[in-house]
């Protein structure tokens, strides 16, 4: 899938092709675990048979991934990362837990979105890159031809659930929302199944909110 990439312009920084330091389980999980979990375009039939479906655009380290498929485990949740670090601890936490419910997307999430026709209940977008500059605000994720490409994947009632730390990025979330009619934009709180995740507890110790 890396070789796909580049069909959007990247909302993502350069990442890891190798781990260099591999423990028994990280080499079972690298090369058993992970190949294995890989959700293939093939298996889209699985997401219009599944009744509850979500996905998640940079999974991390997998708080939200795991806590969610946890607490609904009739849901199907797809936890798409370009980065191996995060597939990797996610795989961990998935193993330790049992959890049969959770497949990995490893390339642009937008690559996945764009086959998906009414059957997400969700897509989650929780504190993408910022890319502060603004001579990469081009490349944030969160842009017009993003959210015609939601609009196809999720069910008439499914919604995007996006967060950011970053001022910037916020009124960037604004000013895109203004411009666009697929969506109706609610500000709203934590939702009551939400877990802090390793990003967002650095970034409230930096006294970002």
């Amino acid at each position: 899938m890396i070789n796909k990439y580049f069909k959007y312009l990247p909302s993502f920084g350069s990442y890891r092709k190798t781990i260099k330091k591999q423990s028994e389980q990280t080499d079972f999980i690298l090369n058993t675990y992970i190949p294995v979990n890989i959700f293939k375009l093939d298996d889209l039939e699985r997401v219009k048979k599944s009744s509850f479906n979500i996905v998640e655009i940079g999974c991390g380290n997998g708080e939200t991934a795991i806590n969610f498929a946890k607490l609904n485990p009739n849901c199907f949740y797809i936890a798409s990362d370009v980065y191996l670090d995060g597939l990797i601890n996610t795989s961990k936490k998935i193993i330790s837990q049992g959890l049969e419910n959770i497949k990995f997307w490893h390339a642009d999430a937008r690559l996945l979105i764009e086959n998906i026709t009414n059957s997400l209940d969700y897509i989650f977008l929780f504190f993408p890159d910022p890319w502060p500059k603004n001579k990469h605000h081009k490349k944030r994720i969160l842009n017009a031809e993003f959210l015609e490409l939601a609009k196809k994947a999720l069910k008439p009632s499914g919604k995007i659930l996006t967060a950011t730390d970053h001022p910037s990025y916020k009124d960037h979330i604004k000013k895109i929302a203004s411009l666009q009619t697929l969506f109706e934009v609610k500000q709203v709180d934590a939702p009551e199944w939400w877990i802090e995740t390793n990003y967002q507890s650095k970034a409230l110790k930096a006294g970002r909110e």
